[in-house]
């Protein structure tokens, strides 16, 4: 990590381990397998709403067509809530005609680059080799950004490189991080999964940790016409309250939140915090990383989640 005056903090991994995704890649062959199995139809539109019927679920969808389902799962949530946090990004592929990056290192929080005190800005490095990494910037914020400001954003913290480069795979889009655990309810017919489902760590916006820990249960839904319930675990939806609700109150506090809580553990603990792996074990030095007088508040108010 590095903060607002450019000191870096690192922290090695020793149990734990990291590999970047090619997500380009990664939908380029999911879709493919798609599109080779003879049960799949790909249908392409934005989802405006879904009903559940009494023999099917019907999908409604913005260029006036529908799609009837035996089950479906469902990964849209239709009606957010416009008071969450949310995290925007824009990010891209880069490449030099320098080397530049480790690809040992991975800088996940860099708030040089921070500049308001509204919003809690950061951007991020994640190199393939020493001369292309995946950059983005990233805003948590309670008001969006138009699309041309987070273009201008992004472009600015392209001109810090001093050598000459070229994008590739360039993607933005938004996360919705609620300051409160949503109710999930699955039925016979609709398994909700990804963010529909809760599935994402709400502090951090990671989801795919739990989509790989819930695969297990697709099949189970299938097969059996019991609701799947969503798993509640109410330490991390506890701790995830009250981080979000501190930051939501506070923005200009989120830079020295995280860092407190990366300097007070180690590489591995605060990967598996940020990524949905928690226990009272992991959890305890997270918790005395942080300052304490912006937390006991909230902690307070938001006790009865924990009980």
């Amino acid at each position: 990590m590095k903060d607002i005056d450019g000191n870096e903090v690192k922290r090695s991994l020793s149990n734990e381990s990291y590999k970047l995704l090619d997500w380009v890649e990664l939908q380029r062959d999911t879709l493919q397998l798609c599109k080779n199995h003879a049960h799949v139809n790909l249908i392409k539109g934005r989802i405006q709403d879904i009903e559940e019927c009494d023999e099917h679920v019907l999908i409604t969808l913005d260029n006036d067509k529908s799609v009837e389902a035996d089950k479906l799962y469902n990964s849209v949530v239709l009606n957010p809530s416009k008071s969450d946090l949310i995290q925007q990004f824009k990010g891209a592929i880069v490449e030099l005609d320098q080397d530049t990056f480790d690809p040992s290192e991975v800088r996940l929080m860099d708030f040089h680059s921070h500049e308001q005190d509204e919003h809690v800005e950061f951007r991020y490095d994640l190199p393939y080799s020493a001369r292309k990494a995946l950059i983005e910037y990233t805003v948590i914020t309670t008001t969006p950004m138009s699309r041309a400001l987070l273009d201008a954003r992004f472009n600015n913290l392209l001109s810090q490189f001093n050598h000459n480069y070229s994008l590739s795979s360039v993607e933005c889009g938004a996360i919705p991080m609620p300051t409160s655990q949503r109710t999930i309810i699955n039925t016979s017919k609709i398994f909700n999964i990804g963010l529909a489902g809760g599935f994402q760590r709400r502090s951090s916006g990671y989801l795919l940790q739990t989509v790989h820990d819930e695969v297990k249960h697709w099949l189970d839904f299938l097969n059996d016409p019991t609701p799947l319930q969503a798993k509640k675990e109410k330490l991390k939806e506890y701790l995830d309250t009250v981080f979000l609700s501190v930051i939501k109150a506070n923005p200009s506090l989120a830079q020295g939140l995280f860092l407190s809580m990366f300097r007070g553990t180690s590489g591995d603990q605060f990967l598996k915090f940020m990524f949905n792996s928690i226990s009272w074990k992991t959890a305890l030095p997270i918790v005395l990383s942080l300052p304490k007088t912006p937390f006991l508040k909230h902690a307070a108010v938001h006790i009865k989640g924990l009980l």
